[in-house]
């Protein structure tokens, strides 16, 4: 009876250990509208989760009780709470404030504007070329100042998709030290859902207005589902398969690609494969055009 006694009370305390260590709730804007595609990370640490359809979501905390949960969306404020915070509002509801983000009115005539074209080198998907990003990160690759040219159109390329259930966000900000929506250029969230057997995503943004400020932009992918990624340990060394991974070109002395999870400093991308190639830098493959004034 004693030892039933214990086993239960061990029970009881790690299933509420467990407790304590994940949060749950809902992500609603201020008219009780479910938000999806709500991340929901710790800060700095670059793990997190998504809110879906009906704005829920479950995060597991673990060890870092005592770190900030941040909530981000492009079209919202973000939020910052802590685990002691949020359970002592005892609901499980965030209400997140619309940002203030807006973009300038931008009227193209077409015979006043000509466009200036980028496309990546022919180099696909060799031994070195392909990068395969964590759920949550932002993958984006710095275009430079064009005499106040538009963003008008962007094309990402990947690996064949074999799973149709992967979904990335368009990304766009101002060349900053963070990710964060204060730096965003665009004020809508645009998600995708790859399509099956496409080896590249072409996005016309002309209707979005982007300007490219002089310091540049960062437009990249968010990664949001990839059903496919597993994660394991083979002598040692952490293996990641995923279905999605991101073409990469390489180019000497050209460092073009950041990589970051929302609201935390923007890194170079230097990871360069073969270690005797030291002038090699590997960066996002994407293309684009730009409709500069004549």
């Amino acid at each position: 009876m004693q030892k039933s006694f214990i086993l239960i009370l061990l029970f009881t305390v790690c299933f509420s250990s467990i407790a304590q260590n994940t949060i749950e709730g809902f992500v609603f804007d201020k008219n009780g509208n479910p938000i999806e595609y709500c991340a929901i990370t710790i800060n700095n640490k670059g793990i997190g989760t998504y809110s879906d359809k009906k704005g829920f979501f479950s995060l597991k905390i673990d060890r870092y009780e005592s770190e900030k949960i941040v909530f981000s969306h492009i079209s919202y404020l973000s939020y910052y709470t802590s685990l002691d915070e949020y359970n002592a509002q005892q609901i499980d509801t965030v209400f997140l404030k619309r940002s203030n983000v807006s973009l300038k009115e931008v009227v193209i005539n077409p015979e006043e504007y000509e466009k200036i074209k980028h496309r990546p080198k022919k180099t696909f998907f060799g031994k070195y070329y392909s990068y395969a990003p964590a759920v949550g990160a932002i993958t984006a690759y710095h275009i430079k100042s064009y005499k106040s040219g538009v963003l008008s159109k962007v094309i990402f390329y990947y690996k064949r998709i074999k799973n149709p259930n992967i979904y990335v966000g368009v990304r766009i900000f101002r060349k900053s030290e963070k990710a964060q929506v204060k730096h965003s250029l665009l004020d809508t969230n645009i998600i995708y859902n790859l399509k099956i057997n496409s080896k590249s995503l072409e996005i016309n943004l002309k209707e979005y207005n982007i300007v490219i400020p002089s310091e540049g932009i960062l437009v990249g992918l968010e990664l949001i589902k990839d059903p496919c990624k597993r994660m394991t340990i083979i002598n040692g060394e952490i293996n990641i398969n995923s279905c999605f991974y991101i073409g990469l070109e390489n180019s000497v002395n050209s460092e073009h690609t950041y990589v970051s999870p929302w609201n935390k400093k923007w890194s170079w991308w230097e990871n360069i494969p073969n270690k005797e190639e030291l002038n090699w830098h590997y960066n996002l493959m994407i293309g684009y055009e730009i409709l500069v004034p004549k």
